[in-house]
C-alpha cells in the first residue's frame, strides 16, 4: 500500500549470494538510508528479502521506482511497500533484546531454584 508516511520497503528475491553491505552499497545511490535488516536462516545465511527503512516517503519511494527493473547479481530484485507494523525497526530491534534478557532472566531463575533443589536432597 502506498500511503504518503510509508517509509519501509521489502526487497524480495535477493540473491543469497549477496552482503548486507553490498545491498547498502546499491541503496545508497538513490537515497539515504535509515535502517536495514537482512534477516538470517538459524543455519547461517540470510532468507533472500530485505526490509529498509527510509527518513521520507520520498526517498523511499525514489528507492522503489529506481530499482523496480534493477538486477542484483543476475537476478530481478522485487520492491514492494512493506506492511507498516507500527513500529520502527530499531524499536522491533529494541523489543527483541528487551524479550530475550527477560528469558535468560527466568532461565538463569530456573538453574538457581533447582541448585536449591539438588542441594536438599
Amino acid at each position: 500500500e502506498n500511503d504518503e508516511s510509508t517509509t519501509r520497503l521489502l526487497i524480495r528475491n535477493m540473491p543469497f549470494e549477496a552482503t548486507k553491505h553490498e545491498l547498502r552499497d546499491l541503496i545508497s545511490e538513490f537515497a539515504t538510508i535509515k535502517a536495514l535488516r537482512l534477516p538470517k536462516k538459524q543455519t547461517g545465511g540470510h532468507r533472500g528479502f530485505a526490509f529498509v527503512e527510509f527518513s521520507t516517503h520520498h526517498d523511499a519511494e525514489t528507492v522503489k521506482d529506481s530499482l523496480a527493473a534493477a538486477h542484483f547479481y543476475g537476478r530481478h530484485l522485487v520492491v514492494e511497500w512493506a506492511q507498516e507494523g507500527g513500529e520502527d525497526i530499531n524499536e522491533t530491534r529494541k523489543k527483541r533484546w528487551r524479550d530475550a534478557e527477560t528469558v535468560a532472566a527466568v532461565e538463569r531463575r530456573k538453574g538457581s531454584k533447582k541448585r536449591e533443589l539438588d542441594g536438599l536432597q
